[in-house]
């Protein structure tokens, strides 16, 4: 991969450099922006909703593939 093609991936992915940092939080600038998320309560409703419906239904079950992958040495995981 050329060096600028890894750095505009990196830039897309990594919350350390422009842009990726807002991938992830999960929309939550235009939350605010749109008066969404205004307060406490609306945060923590904002936060449990990611918890439930972003992470624990697709990031967290492809993390523990990714890891049960690694750790057999492996290129892929295995539903079990």
């Amino acid at each position: 991969m050329r060096l600028m093609a890894l750095a505009r991936l990196l830039q897309l992915c990594s919350q350390a450099l422009p842009i990726g940092g807002y991938s992830h939080s999960q929309g939550l600038e235009a939350a605010i922006e749109h008066a969404a998320v205004r307060d406490e309560v609306s945060l923590l409703r904002w936060i449990a909703d990611v918890l439930e419906f972003s992470m624990k239904s697709f990031e967290i079950p492809c993390l523990l593939f990714m890891a049960a992958a690694w750790a057999g040495g492996t290129r892929r995981a295995s539903r079990h």
